[in-house]
Order: C-alpha cells, then structure tokens, then sequence
C-alpha cells in the first residue's frame, strides 16, 4: 500500500519454496525528491500437512450368501492435495477387501458365516511428510437366510358315502434350513365347506 505501508503475500501453489528478497523503497515529495530503501527476506515453506477429511459411513445389512459393496470418499485439503491411499484395519471379516485407490468395499458372505454384527474401521492415508490418517467405523449386520418350511406329500383319500373321513397324518413338517428355529403354523383350506369350514 503506497500509504500505510502495509505489504500483503500470499504465496501460490505455482511459486517455488525457499528464500525470496524484498527491498522497500520509500520517496518523499521534496524538492529534490529523495527516497529511502530496506531490504527484508521471506522464508516460504511448505504449510503444516493436516490429514484428510472423510465422508460419514452408515450401518448397513447383507444376508448371507450376498455381496456387499460400499463407496468411501475422502478430501485431501492441502496445496496441492495429496494422494489418498484406502485400507482397512485389522478385525475386518475374513474375505472382505477395499481398493487402494478408489476405496470401494467389497465383501462376498460366506454361506458358513455366522449371523450378526461386525465392526469394520476405514482408513484414508495421506502422502504428506508426515503421513496423516483419517478413520471412520461402521457396522455390517449378516442376517439370517429365511428358507421355506417342508412338509411331505399327502396320499388322496377315497372315500365311501356315509364312512367317517380317517386322521391325516401330516410328516416331515418343519422349519427348513432357516439359521434360527420359528415357529410353525399349518392351515388347511377346502373348496368344499363341508370338509374344512371357513
């Protein structure tokens, strides 16, 4: 500023880092004009590196059996921004992987894998001097595979008129190959309201 003084910088990404000289040169309006001179240095140097920013992760579900894919993303606020390196900390399920450079989760449940939650914790490195993380954690919640109940096939049954209809006996009722034991209901329907009222 040619009237206060004051000297405002504000180095860019594009100006190379060390020692720069700057002379100030300050004139009078006399008769003759004379002028004054100092000179100062300016250090630049590399800002501090501060660790990547992540993006939230939810709580999420997979049956077992089913692919599990989740996107992570990350922002590197430094000049320039740094490069982000993904990775996953120890404790993730077994089979579960990211992508080093995209940060994509993929996990693939394993039929023999048991219901219920696991843990898994992200990490976005950075490739400052020194190194900078970030984590986040979430939940992956295995569910239980439902399967149909089985019951055996039923012989026909002849009838005469007037004979009392004899017990069925229904077999190989059960709950299937479901993860956890339920509760089975049977119910029967007849076109004839005779045979089985509504």
């Amino acid at each position: 500023n040619p009237v206060t003084g004051e000297f405002v910088w504000t180095p860019s990404s594009a100006q190379n880092l060390g020692v720069k000289s700057v002379t100030v040169r300050v004139n009078d309006n006399g008769h003759p004009n004379l002028s004054a001179t100092t000179s100062f240095r300016i250090e630049v140097r590399t800002a501090p590196n501060t660790a990547p920013i992540m993006a939230g992760l939810s709580n999420t579900s997979v049956a077992r059996g089913g692919l599990l894919k989740i996107s992570n993303a990350a922002a590197d606020l430094d000049v320039p921004a740094q490069t982000i390196t993904w990775s996953l900390l120890n404790g993730a399920p077994p089979g579960m992987s990211i992508d080093a450079v995209t940060g994509l989760i993929t996990w693939r449940v394993g039929e023999s894998e048991l219901p219920g939650g696991y843990s898994v914790t992200v990490t976005a490195t950075d490739n400052g001097t020194p190194p900078l993380s970030a984590r986040q954690s979430f939940v992956v919640e295995v569910l239980p595979v439902n399967a149909a109940p089985t019951i055996l096939p039923i012989q026909n049954v002849v009838l005469k008129l007037g004979a009392a209809a004899p017990a069925v006996l229904l077999m190989g009722i059960g709950p299937g190959a479901a993860d956890e034991l339920q509760k089975i209901t049977v119910s029967a329907v007849s076109d004839h309201p005779a045979i089985i009222p509504n």
